[in-house]
């Protein structure tokens, strides 16, 4: 892992085997990666492409806005969720496989 994003993204270190939030994952958010001041030097730096950045951030940002909701997903059919996710920049066909 490139950089120090778990000091940027979190208080806790996120190669621990404790969750740093609630929910248990031991992923940053949608609001914590939109929240680093520097999201694109700081994923580019954990070694993200620039074009995977900007599919990190464009789903973190409709997570965060509320364009997608992980419950709705769980609760759609599954062509539902695929032509859901189809339209998210990043996410193709093979990914859905």
């Amino acid at each position: 892992r490139g950089g120090d994003w778990s000091s940027d993204v979190c208080s806790s270190d996120l190669s621990s085997s404790e969750p740093p939030d609630s929910d248990g994952t031991p992923f940053p958010t949608p609001a914590q990666i939109l929240a680093v001041p520097t999201p694109t030097a700081t994923l580019r730096s954990a070694g993200l492409s620039g074009r995977k950045v900007e599919y990190v951030l464009e789903l973190a940002s409709r997570f965060h806005d509320g364009r997608l909701d992980a419950k709705k997903l769980w609760e759609m059919e599954d062509d539902e969720v695929r032509k859901t996710l189809l339209d998210v920049r990043g996410i193709g066909e093979s990914l859905l496989l």
